[in-house]
């Protein structure tokens, strides 16, 4: 169970830096516009 803890936290932690890198993409293109 703590093993599926751990996992659940790295997949968090991958999913939220996606969401990061896809806004900081969105902004960079929203500026060029």
């Amino acid at each position: 169970m703590l093993e599926n803890a751990i996992i659940d936290l790295e997949v968090d932690t991958l999913h939220e830096n996606y969401h990061r890198n896809n806004l900081a993409l969105f902004n960079r293109f929203t500026l060029k516009c």
